[in-house]
């Protein structure tokens, strides 16, 4: 999983919540919730900052 995290590094402390709550929601594994938030962020118009951040705040859930 580190190296799915290099890209945002610098936030690892808001990645790992993001990825907590996307685990807690779509009942996955760590590593999932990673593939998840990046496949939404892939498909999408946001980068995986934004993703991250959106799921931080509720407004959007993955998985579900």
């Amino acid at each position: 999983m580190i190296g799915h995290y290099a890209c945002v590094s610098e936030h690892s402390e808001r990645v790992d919540q993001a990825v907590g709550m996307i685990r807690d929601q779509a009942d996955c594994t760590m590593e999932e919730a990673f593939v998840l938030m990046h496949e939404r962020a892939t498909m999408s118009a946001m980068t995986m900052e934004e993703i991250i951040d959106a799921v931080v705040e509720g407004s959007i859930r993955c998985g579900v």
